[in-house]
């Protein structure tokens, strides 16, 4: 005690968060704001008609139906987009009853906003597909007007154009057909200038 008051014992960490806690709070607030304008930038809707997005829809590839809802998993065709400080994302899930059979197609269309990094978005999409193992499932093809593109065994393919990369599952009945919706992909979406949504 000096005078009366007693001495201010002043904790062993209390120097380090005064030095600490502003840049703390900044990081925080700043992190915040970049997580809200991710959360903004999202929105879920039916998928329209005619595409809102670079994404195919059945009656591209020769598809015709009636929109229905999934037997499997009560799905309904939607659209969700995202956009993040290094990309747009467009999720597509669309299914039609055809003759009293379902017939369903789903995608991710990515514009990578940094240059370069489509093909080692491609190889990560192929090493965790859901219907392969890894990459050496997917067998390299020729599209024109595409830089890169894959196929698997009959449900999933891969085209790379720039800074565009389509992933899409499709329950085709040949490796031919996912060749001609590669084809379909690269006329309508791949090269096609996107600019926003």
């Amino acid at each position: 005690m000096k005078g009366g008051l007693p001495t201010e014992h002043s904790q062993p960490g209390g120097m380090y968060w005064q030095r600490l806690g502003r840049p703390l709070f900044l990081f925080i607030l700043i992190s915040g704001m970049l997580a809200m304008g991710q959360w903004v930038g999202r929105y879920n809707h039916e998928m329209p008609a005619e595409p809102d997005g670079p994404y195919l829809v059945l009656s591209d590839i020769g598809v015709k139906g009636e929109r229905t809802q999934s037997f499997i998993k009560n799905r309904t065709s939607r659209v969700v987009f995202e956009q993040s400080l290094l990309s747009r994302h467009w999720n597509t899930y669309e299914v039609v009853d055809v003759n009293g059979s379902e017939v369903w197609m789903q995608q991710d269309i990515y514009h990578l906003k940094r240059e370069g990094t489509g093909l080692r978005l491609a190889d990560a999409l192929m090493k965790n597909a859901l219907f392969n193992d890894s990459t050496e499932d997917f067998t390299p093809v020729d599209i024109a007007g595409l830089d890169h593109a894959w196929i698997s065994r009959r449900l999933e393919c891969v085209a790379v154009k720039g800074e565009h990369v389509c992933f899409l599952t499709y329950p085709a009945y040949s490796r031919e057909e996912l060749i001609s919706v590669l084809q379909a992909a690269a006329e309508k979406i791949i090269t096609r200038p996107w600019r926003s949504t």
